[in-house]
C-alpha cells in the first residue's frame, strides 16, 4: 500500500512507497514522510521494525514529475520519524514550493535537530510553517526527559530560541510553532 487516507482529510506518502497522484483528488492535504527513523525512542511513538529515507528519487517521482491537484492546499513533513534525520528534506521543501508556490509547506520536528546550519537551510527553502512539536510531551522538565527517552528539554529550548533569532536576522516570512 503506498498511502494511508485519513477521513477524507489527507493522504500520507510513506518514505518507501510510490504514490498515485490521481488519488490525491478526494483530499486537501498531503502528509509526506521523509523518513521513519527517529533519533529518539518515545514512549508515545510507536517504533516501526523497518526503516529508511525516502530518496530523492522516489519524492521527484511523486510530486515533481507529476502534478499535485489544485485542491491540496498543504503539504506536511512529518511521520513517525524525525524528518530533520533524512538530509534531503530541506531539498525537498525547496522543489515542492518552486513549483506549487501557492501551497503551505510545514515541516513538523522533534526540535532536537535545529541547529544553526539546519534552521538557516530551512528558514530559506520558503517552508511556510515550522511546527515543533514540544509541548504535548510535557512542559516540565521530568514528564519531558520520561516521554523523550533522551531528548533533552534544554537542548530543544536553545535550539528554538535560536531558531527564532534566526527567523528575525533572516527577515524570514517562515511562521514558528511551538506545540
Amino acid at each position: 500500500m503506498c498511502a494511508k487516507v485519513i477521513e477524507n482529510f489527507c493522504i500520507i506518502v510513506y518514505y518507501d512507497k510510490m504514490a498515485n497522484i490521481s488519488k490525491l483528488l478526494n483530499y486537501n492535504q498531503i502528509e509526506i514522510e521523509p523518513t521513519n527513523l527517529c533519533n529518539y525512542s518515545c514512549t508515545i511513538c510507536p517504533r516501526p521494525t523497518e526503516t529508511g529515507f525516502m530518496s530523492l528519487d522516489t519524492f521527484s517521482k511523486i510530486f515533481i514529475e507529476k502534478t499535485i491537484p489544485k485542491n491540496i492546499k498543504a503539504i506536511y513533513f512529518t511521520g513517525y520519524g524525525e524528518p530533520l534525520l533524512n538530509p534531503s528534506t530541506p531539498t525537498f521543501i525547496k522543489l515542492l514550493n518552486q513549483k506549487y508556490p501557492e501551497i503551505d509547506i510545514v515541516l513538523v520536528t522533534n526540535g532536537s535537530l535545529l541547529t544553526e546550519e539546519t534552521s538557516r537551510k530551512l528558514l530559506t527553502v520558503w517552508l511556510t510553517k515550522l511546527r515543533i512539536s514540544f509541548l504535548m510531551q510535557g512542559t516540565k522538565f521530568e514528564t519531558y526527559k520520561t516521554t523523550m527517552n533522551g531528548l533533552t528539554h534544554d537542548k530543544v529550548i536553545k535550539n528554538v530560541e535560536k531558531l527564532v533569532s534566526l527567523k528575525k536576522e533572516l527577515k524570514s516570512k517562515t511562521k514558528i510553532i511551538v506545540k
